[in-house]
């Protein structure tokens, strides 16, 4: 159930349809179920429903993940699971979906551990092309956190990380939103 649940989250994020179009299409061919356990606990409800999403090449962040050996470019910090697994998440540096339309390919892709995969997609973190990663909110907002890990292996695009830098910089402070 919570693979369907990542699953889930995954399709929705990577949805090329607005919410309002998406929330319409829900409602066209919708098949719900709620189950009821004999103790009287309600289970949330499951509902059929018709998407579209773009499809990744998972070679594609594995080959970088492993590159890193699950290393987070950003903060260092690797997250290893009680079965000995380092865990990772490949990073779009310039989004694939629209309206960014980025490319699923190694020079657009980071491993970065969960809180920084969200920094970056918030825009809450920046990486300058001198490789300095730049704190955007909070506390440590306007300070450089570190720079960039990388490895000779990994070619990392400037024009993906300036594409970054500039749609951020041009939407605001993170924080205020």
């Amino acid at each position: 159930m919570e693979q369907q649940i990542a699953d889930l989250l995954d399709e929705q994020e990577e949805l090329d349809l607005p919410q309002e179009q998406l929330e319409a299409a829900e409602g066209e061919s919708e098949e719900e179920s709620e189950e009821e356990s004999s103790q009287g606990e309600k289970f949330p409800k499951t509902r059929a429903a018709r998407i579209q999403r773009l499809v990744r090449d998972a070679a594609v962040s594995r080959n970088v993940k492993d590159l890193y050996g699950g290393e987070c470019q950003a903060c260092g910090l690797r997250l290893v699971g009680p079965d000995g697994r380092p865990y990772s998440e490949g990073a779009h540096i310039r989004p694939l979906g629209k309206p960014h339309c980025g490319p699923d390919v190694e020079p657009n892709v980071l491993c970065l551990c969960p809180n920084c995969h969200v920094r970056l997609d918030i825009g809450a973190i920046i990486i300058e092309d001198d490789w300095s990663i730049i704190v955007r909110a909070g506390e440590l907002g306007g300070n450089v956190l570190s720079k960039l890990k990388r490895k000779k292996e990994h070619h990392v695009h400037l024009d993906y990380v300036r594409y970054h830098r500039e749609w951020w910089l041009e939407k605001g402070d993170p924080s205020q939103e």
